[in-house]
C-alpha cells in the first residue's frame, strides 16, 4: 500500500511541474505577441508646435535704489543705513509713493579689509541694502531718482518696465490662443502634403508662457545718477514687450 500511494504522488508531481511548464510557455507566448504588435498610435499620428507672440505695453516700472555705508563698526554702519533709508523712504512718501510700492532687498552686513604683506587687517563694515520702488506712474520716475538722491542713496541699480499680473494673464490667454492656431495649421498643411485627413486630437501640451522685462537701466561702475535720470528722459513712451507662448499638438490621422 506504501509503494502504490508512493507511485501516486510521484505521478501526481509531475502533472503539476507539466502543467506549471505548459502555463509558463503560454504566458511568454502571449507577451511576445503583445510587445511585437507595432504602435499604430505612434505611426499614424502628426505632430506640430505652434508659437504664439503677443507685443503687449508695459504697465509697471521697478526702480531699485542702492544705499551704502561703511562704519568702524557694525553696529554704527548699520544704524547709518537703516537712517538713510528712513530718509529715502520719506522722500518717496512726500512724492506720493504709497509704502506698499516700497520693499526691502538685499540687506547685507560684512567687514572690509586691508590687505599688505600677507596679512589683513578690519578696517571698517559695510552695509549694503536696495529699496524695490514698485510704480505705474511712469511719470514720477524721475522724481524717484531725486527722492532717492535727497534722502541719501548711493545709486540707482537699475530702471525696467514689467506686466503686471493682470497684463501677464491678459497677455497670456491671447499668445496660447495664437499658438493653439498655429499649430492646427501647421498640422494641416502637414496633412494636405501628405494627402491625408487629420482626426481626433491625442494629446495638447503646452509650455510656460514667458516674457522679458525691458531693462531701461543698468548701473555700471563709477556711474552715476545722472546717467539713470538721462536714461528715462530719454524715455518718453516705453517700447511693447514681446511675450511668447508654445503649444504642442498630436493629431491622429484618418
Amino acid at each position: 500500500v506504501v509503494r502504490t500511494l508512493s507511485a501516486e504522488n510521484e505521478k501526481m508531481k509531475k502533472t503539476i511541474l507539466v502543467t506549471l511548464l505548459l502555463l509558463l510557455g503560454i504566458s511568454l507566448a502571449i507577451t511576445g505577441c503583445i510587445n511585437n504588435v507595432p504602435n499604430t498610435q505612434d505611426d499614424n499620428t502628426i505632430s506640430a508646435t505652434g508659437v504664439g507672440k503677443v507685443e503687449i505695453l508695459p504697465d509697471k516700472a521697478n526702480i531699485w535704489i542702492n544705499i551704502e555705508t561703511i562704519k568702524d563698526s557694525a553696529k554704527e554702519s548699520e544704524e547709518e543705513n537703516a537712517r538713510i533709508s528712513e530718509n529715502v523712504r520719506n522722500e518717496l512718501f512726500a512724492i506720493g509713493i504709497p509704502g506698499s510700492e516700497i520693499t526691502t532687498n538685499n540687506f547685507n552686513v560684512y567687514p572690509e579689509y586691508d590687505y599688505y604683506g600677507g596679512d589683513s587687517e578690519i578696517k571698517g563694515y559695510r552695509t549694503t541694502n536696495s529699496l524695490t520702488v514698485k510704480t505705474e506712474q511712469f511719470s514720477k520716475i524721475g522724481q524717484i531718482i531725486d527722492a532717492a538722491i535727497s534722502g541719501g542713496a548711493t545709486g540707482i541699480g537699475s530702471i525696467s518696465y514689467e506686466l503686471s499680473e493682470e497684463k501677464q494673464s491678459e497677455a497670456k490667454k491671447e499668445a496660447l490662443e495664437k499658438a493653439s492656431k498655429d499649430a492646427k495649421e501647421k498640422a494641416e498643411a502637414i496633412a494636405n502634403g501628405l494627402d491625408v485627413s487629420l482626426g481626433k486630437i491625442v494629446s495638447v501640451s503646452s509650455q510656460d508662457f514667458y516674457y522679458n522685462p525691458r531693462i531701461l537701466y543698468a548701473q555700471e561702475s563709477g556711474a552715476g545718477f545722472d546717467m539713470a535720470k538721462a536714461a528715462v528722459e530719454t524715455t518718453i513712451v516705453p517700447d511693447e514687450l514681446e511675450t511668447n507662448a508654445n503649444v504642442a499638438v498630436v493629431y491622429e490621422i484618418q
